[in-house]
C-alpha cells in the first residue's frame, strides 16, 4: 500500500495546467466622450414646436461601446419625437434615452429631439449626458431657451397677440425660423372687441374704437372661442366702430385684420362688414353668399368672391397698397383683388354707414402699416399661417 501525503498551505510558483484558471490579461481599453446640446431657435414663442440638436463625440483612440446619451427635458416641455441615424431613441416622461452599439472615433450623427414649448412665458433648461461601457461619463452640457408668451384663444387655439410686445415677439420668432415671405411689420393699433361698453381700448396704440348706432350688444359669446365679441345686430342702422386716428395711405400701406363671425346672408340688402373709409375699400356681404371687394373713388370696382363666408369665425383681412392703387380682401378660404384710384387717408370702420348693418360678431382687430413696402399676397398668406390658420389659396 502506497502512502500519499496532503500538503496544506500556500503554493509557491506558477499554477500550470489547472482547469478553470485564467491567466491575468491586460486591462480593457477605454476611450473618452463629449456631449453637446443646442436649441434650433431662441427665443421661441409659447406653444410651438422647436428642436434640440445633440452631438456625441468619441474623442479617444478606439470605438466606444454601448453608448447611451440621455437628454432630460425641462419640466415645461412636451416631447414630440426623436431621431438620429444609428441611434435608438425612446422617451419616458421628461427623459429621452438614445442608444447605439458602437461609436467610432469622431462625431456621431446628430440626434434631433423635437419638443413643444410651454403655453406661457418661461425659461426652459434641458441637459444632455453621455456614457459608454468603456468610457466614463462625459461632462454634462445644458441649453436654456427663453419662451415668450404670445396669447392664443383658449378654445380655438388661434393666435391672438395681446400686446405690442407679443406682436414683436411673434414676428421676431417667425423671422428667426425663416418663415417664407413673412412680413416683418409693426402693428399700429389693436383692439380686443370685448369691453362691456364703448369705447374699446387700443392695446397697442392710443386710438380707441367707439361704437355708435342702435341696439349694440357687447361681450357676446362665440361658439368655438373663449374670446368674447362685440355684436352688431342685423336690422339696426349705423353700427360703427371707428378709429379716431387716420392712416395716410398715400405714404404707407395698411392691413386690417379682424376675426369675424360672418353674418347669415339675407337677400334684403348688401351688408357692409368692414371698410377702411367711405371712399376707400369696403367689404360687403352681398345678397348671395359671397364676399365682395368694393373699392370706391376714381376707377373703383366691385369684385365678387366665390366662397360661402358664413361657416364660422375666420380672419378677414383688408389690405390697401400705398396710394390706394390696389386693394385686396382675404379670408382663410379665398382672396379677392380689386383696384381703386388714389385717395388720401384710411380710417378703420367696422359695421356700416349706409343704413344696412351686418349681423356680425367682431372678436379682435389689428391695423398694421408698412411705410416702405407693400405686403404681397404671399406675405399675407404667411402672416395668417403664422396665426395658426390653414390657408388653401396661393
Amino acid at each position: 500500500m502506497t502512502t500519499r501525503s496532503l500538503h496544506i498551505g500556500p503554493r509557491i510558483g506558477p499554477r500550470i495546467g489547472v482547469h478553470g484558471d485564467t491567466p491575468p490579461g491586460p486591462p480593457p481599453e477605454t476611450t473618452t466622450l463629449t456631449v453637446s446640446i443646442a436649441d434650433t431657435a431662441d427665443p421661441v414663442i409659447s406653444a410651438v414646436n422647436f428642436a434640440y440638436s445633440v452631438i456625441v463625440t468619441n474623442t479617444g483612440g478606439i470605438d466606444a461601446l454601448l453608448v447611451v446619451a440621455t437628454v432630460t427635458l425641462d419640466a415645461t416641455l412636451t416631447f414630440v419625437s426623436g431621431v438620429g441615424t444609428g441611434w435608438l431613441v425612446a422617451a419616458l416622461g421628461q427623459v429621452v434615452t438614445c442608444t447605439r452599439a458602437t461609436l467610432a472615433v469622431g462625431v456621431a450623427p446628430t440626434i434631433t429631439i423635437s419638443v413643444t414649448s410651454a403655453d406661457a412665458a418661461s425659461t426652459e433648461t434641458t441637459t444632455a449626458d453621455a456614457i459608454a461601457s468603456n468610457a466614463a461619463a462625459a461632462p454634462q452640457d445644458s441649453e436654456t431657451t427663453v419662451v415668450n408668451l404670445v396669447a392664443r384663444d383658449a378654445t380655438s387655439l388661434k393666435r391672438i397677440p395681446a400686446t405690442l410686445t407679443q406682436w414683436q415677439d411673434w414676428a421676431a420668432y417667425h423671422v428667426l425660423i425663416g418663415t417664407p415671405n413673412f412680413p416683418n411689420v409693426v402693428p399700429a393699433n389693436g383692439w380686443k372687441l370685448q369691453e362691456a361698453a364703448a369705447p374699446m381700448i387700443d392695446f397697442i396704440g392710443a386710438s380707441n374704437l367707439t361704437m355708435s348706432g342702435v341696439g349694440l350688444l357687447f361681450q357676446q359669446p362665440v361658439v368655438g372661442w373663449s374670446t368674447l365679441a362685440v355684436s352688431t345686430p342685423d336690422g339696426q342702422p349705423n353700427h360703427n366702430a371707428q378709429t379716431t386716428t387716420a392712416v395716410d395711405i398715400s405714404t404707407t400701406s395698411a392691413l386690417l385684420l379682424a376675426y369675424v363671425r360672418m353674418p347669415a346672408i339675407a337677400p334684403a340688402a348688401a351688408r357692409r362688414l368692414a371698410r377702411m373709409n367711405s371712399t376707400g375699400v369696403m367689404v360687403n356681404v352681398s345678397t348671395a353668399p359671397v364676399l365682395q371687394c368694393v373699392t370706391q373713388g376714381a376707377g373703383g370696382t366691385t369684385v365678387n368672391g366665390v366662397s360661402n363666408p358664413t361657416a364660422a369665425v375666420r380672419p378677414l383681412v383688408i389690405q390697401i397698397d400705398r396710394g390706394g392703387t390696389r386693394t385686396r380682401v382675404f379670408t382663410d378660404q379665398e382672396k379677392i383683388v380689386g383696384t381703386v384710384g388714389t385717395y388720401a387717408t384710411a380710417v378703420l370702420n367696422l359695421g356700416s354707414s349706409g343704413g344696412n348693418s351686418a349681423d356680425a360678431q367682431y372678436l379682435y382687430c389689428v391695423l398694421l402699416t408698412a411705410a416702405s413696402a407693400e405686403l404681397s399676397e404671399a406675405q399675407v398668406k404667411s402672416f395668417l399661417q403664422a396665426l395658426d390658420w390653414t390657408i388653401p389659396w396661393s
